[in-house]
């Protein structure tokens, strides 16, 4: 039956690993606190198994061994107090020697930017996805594998793919509604991204309540080359009555309004509101 180590750098070491290995997604510093212990537990073993090998070769007891007939606490618990200057240097060498290990794992951790999504093998589920999303959209020339999902928002899914030296981004409102498609070259993709507006007749009832947008407006979707996520702004349209659904297209572009999150927009309100009062 497994028991707990009795040596406090060795329970640390064990808890750390169930936290790393048991956890989807650890911190970089709990992974890097569990790989200075393991430093430390190696070099702490090294100058251990060193000064036995000294002891054996001019044929002194080892420390811990019953002849050995030391009363020092040292040599009743077998351990060998290291000189402090060893330890901090052993410490040192071996965080040195995992900084590039550090790195791979905090770049592997960290989320895609922008083209990034299509450097990483997407998981299995999103791949069995993928191959509905080229049959409805009607994608007879591009391979499923090509495709990544970019999320959901406001009631729209979005995916992308990349061929040809173009990138595109795919769109629709979820459950059954049609494929939206804008497609630019991949160098124009990196200085003004691509965008989706969704005019307020698109959106469900819910999400225009709870947005508390009118058909006066609309939403633009955005996903740029430094888009971790989607990035999303409520503008104001052109063409639109007040009572009933949008009949055009509206006069602003893509790239006219920065995007802003709903707890920003949601403040700006308030603040056009006269503070809420």
């Amino acid at each position: 039956m497994r028991t707990e180590a009795d040596d406090p750098l060795e329970r640390r070491r064990d808890t750390l690993r169930r936290i790393v290995y048991g956890t989807p997604d650890p911190s970089e510093a709990v992974i890097g606190e569990l790989v200075a212990v393991e430093a430390e537990l190696v070099a702490r073993e090294a100058i251990v198994d060193r000064e036995r090998a000294a002891h054996a070769s001019i044929g002194l007891p080892r420390a811990g061994d019953p002849e050995s007939g030391s009363g020092d606490d040292a040599v009743r618990t077998g351990r060998i107090r290291m000189p402090r200057w060893v330890l901090v240097g052993s410490l040192a060498v071996a965080l040195m020697a995992a900084m590039p290990v550090l790195g791979s794992l905090r770049d592997a951790m960290s989320p895609p930017r922008g083209l990034e999504v299509f450097e990483r093998l997407p998981p299995a589920y999103e791949r069995g996805l993928a191959r509905k999303v080229v049959e409805t959209a009607g994608l007879q020339s591009t391979s499923p594998e090509a495709l990544r999902s970019l999320g959901r928002v406001l009631g729209h899914e979005f995916w992308a793919y990349r061929e040809e030296g173009r990138v595109c981004l795919l769109s629709r409102r979820e459950f059954w509604f049609a494929w939206v498609e804008e497609c630019v070259a991949v160098d124009h993709f990196a200085t003004s991204g691509l965008g989706r507006v969704i005019q307020a007749g698109e959106l469900t009832d819910r999400v225009r309540s709870t947005l508390d947008i009118s058909y006066g407006e609309a939403v633009i979707v955005n996903w740029r080359a430094s888009s971790i996520e989607l990035e999303w702004s409520i503008v104001p349209g052109s063409g639109y009555g007040s009572d009933r659904e949008p009949a055009g297209g509206p006069s602003f572009g893509v790239g006219d309004v920065p995007p802003m999150t709903y707890g920003e927009w949601s403040s700006s309100r308030i603040a056009d509101d006269g503070g809420g009062s």
